[in-house]
């Protein structure tokens, strides 16, 4: 064969090789897309980006590039590189009828949110319908970083149909205590435009050389059985008992405002809170825990004669209580516990090792999240759901556990390489039995996953505290307390002391709330966000701590794990020089 006849032959063979693989490029595009999604999933971006790029290109027969251009958009957010996410995504834009593009106008207001160009984000993400999955939690979340407020101001005349934003900036006017001419204005503006005058009023902040506190809780006198050890009330005795304690302590310190304790059975109904305002010596109370029941509750905090007063929904977690200016919830909200959670997860469950020969280096962002069958379990989980993956992580199982849930979780155990990629696993249910089956499914792995618990795996007689430091298991700990400071040690010996019995949480709790509020009262007046927002940060010494600050709930949640068979909050605030770092 000659040498033309050769290269003609090797010519053919070359096209004939280039055509098939062409062929086999388009009938492999669906199946190169799914494997760079799901590189993503296990955070390996730099091997999806190799699969994406040429994905990306627009041409005939390949569908999955627009959906390519927004996978590349993430990665590129997610590695923070904002520029080229925008570029892509300003790309994508330009296809107006393409069915994802509230995905895109989403992706680009958390861009440009980023970017600080707050303006271009607002307007993006208005685009997005509101009916739209978690529009109103990317509010709740970004909207609070637009600074500075005049900055907020002007966005805001121009989106005015934008109820959140509009709250916002109302929010951060009414608590600021030097407003210029201009913001007073644009305040009173949205006060006649939106009703907001009737919802969140302003206070005045009065030092007082002698608070009177109302205690308005159902101590039920008529029906109580004095003798009885069991009452169903309980609680609120032992609450009340560590009000009175606290009450006592204040008062002890010289040269600084008094305190006076008024308590007030509100039985089981509403009628008897219209009888407690309208007495001769409420006028002069300034601050009121309870009252406990929902509906008192509600009832009190809107009533006029509660005007100038703070109010304290002593055991609610629902920010509903906590809706306007001087109403407070002591407890953290649902919302402040998953806030807690998942910063925490962030910053410690990515980067780090899950067996020895894993080399921690790679970010981990898959997370397992299952539930029980309480009510409470089902709120925690979707809300934990929604926020950790609206921080970039990727949902692997998502699963209730009340019936045949253990199929599953083997199959995810049995995955030794798919466990690699678990950034940890987050668990709300209190059923001990789905707590022992879990340590033990988890224990054959041999891969140190953190998980994220409730409180009460503490008591589970069926576990261990070596298993549970052994298996990284962090407790959700809103009621822990340091039972081996001297502040505890100190209001044990003077609790045992006048009541004859141990204090019980309820009692401790009571005791904080008062010391804490009262210390409030005193250092920043009858307004106690005064205080709060000056102080940031609060540990009395008993529970974990408190940071009321630009809200009316606690945000700050112990979150506490082993550390040889010692147990300690891990995720304790930093304190210098009086701030929180």
């Amino acid at each position: 064969m000659g040498i033309i006849m050769k290269c003609y032959v090797i010519f053919l063979s070359i096209i004939s090789v280039l055509i098939s693989f062409g062929a086999q490029a388009q009938s492999n595009w669906a199946e190169q897309y799914e494997q760079a999604e799901k590189y993503v999933d296990e955070n390996r971006y730099d091997a999806a980006l190799q699969i994406l790029l040429p994905l990306t290109k627009e041409q005939n027969g390949n569908d999955y590039a627009l959906y390519s251009q927004y996978l590349y958009s993430y990665i590129m957010l997610q590695q923070n590189k904002l520029v080229s996410a925008k570029d892509m995504l300003l790309q994508l834009q330009q296809h107006s009828d393409w069915k994802e593009l509230d995905k895109v106008n989403w992706m680009l207001a958390t861009v440009y949110l980023k970017q600080g160009e707050y303006r271009k984000s607002v307007q993006h993400i208005n685009i997005v319908p509101i009916s739209y999955p978690n529009v109103l939690q990317w509010k709740k979340e970004f909207y609070p970083q637009i600074s500075p407020i005049d900055t907020l101001s002007n966005i805001q005349k121009n989106v005015p149909y934008d109820l959140d934003l509009a709250e916002e900036l109302y929010r951060r006017l009414s608590q600021s205590q030097n407003l210029n001419s201009v913001q007073k204005e644009r305040k009173i503006i949205l006060e006649k435009e939106y009703g907001f005058s009737s919802q969140v009023k302003s206070m005045i902040s009065v030092m007082k050389e002698r608070y009177h506190i109302a205690a308005m809780f159902p101590f039920l006198l008529k029906d109580v059985n004095v003798s009885s050890t069991n009452r169903s009330n309980q609680y609120i005795y032992d609450m009340y008992a560590g009000i009175s304690i606290a009450i006592d302590t204040l008062n002890k310190v010289k040269n600084k405002s008094s305190f006076q304790l008024h308590a007030y059975d509100t039985e089981k109904d509403i009628s008897k809170i219209s009888e407690i305002v309208k007495s001769k010596e409420w006028a002069m109370i300034d601050l009121v825990l309870g009252p406990v029941f929902p509906e008192q509750y509600v009832f009190l905090k809107d009533l006029p004669e509660l005007q100038n007063k703070i109010i304290v929904n002593p055991t609610s977690l629902s920010v509903k209580y906590a809706d306007r200016q001087g109403a407070y919830l002591y407890k953290a909200s649902v919302e402040s516990i998953i806030s807690n959670l998942v910063t925490y997860a962030a910053t410690n469950f990515v980067l780090r090792k899950n067996v020895s020969k894993d080399p921690g280096l790679v970010e981990k962002k898959g997370v397992v999240v299952l539930y029980g069958k309480d009510v409470k379990d089902s709120v925690m989980a979707y809300l934990y759901r929604d926020s950790i993956i609206a921080k970039g992580f990727k949902l692997k199982l998502f699963l209730k556990v009340d019936l045949d849930y253990m199929g599953k979780i083997r199959s995810i155990a049995n995955d030794s390489l798919g466990l690699i990629s678990i950034s940890h696993f987050a668990t709300f249910s209190n059923d001990p039995i789905f707590a022992a089956n879990f340590i033990s499914v988890l224990e054959g792995t041999l891969q140190d996953i953190p998980m994220y618990v409730y409180s009460d795996w503490l008591t589970n007689s069926q576990l261990s505290y070596v298993q549970m430091e052994n298996r990284n298991v962090h407790f959700i700990h809103p009621e822990f307390m340091r039972i081996s400071s001297d502040t505890y040690k100190r209001f044990y010996k003077a609790y045992l002391s006048k009541y004859k019995v141990y204090p019980s949480v309820y009692a401790l709790q009571g005791y904080e709330m008062m010391l804490l509020y009262g210390k409030a009262l005193r250092e920043g007046g009858t307004d106690v966000s005064v205080y709060f927002n000056k102080t940031k940060f609060n540990s009395l010494g008993l529970l974990g701590g408190y940071d009321y600050s630009n809200v009316n709930y606690n945000k700050f949640v112990p979150i506490t794990a082993f550390k040889d068979l010692k147990l300690k909050i891990v995720n304790e605030p930093k304190i210098e020089n009086g701030k929180v770092k």
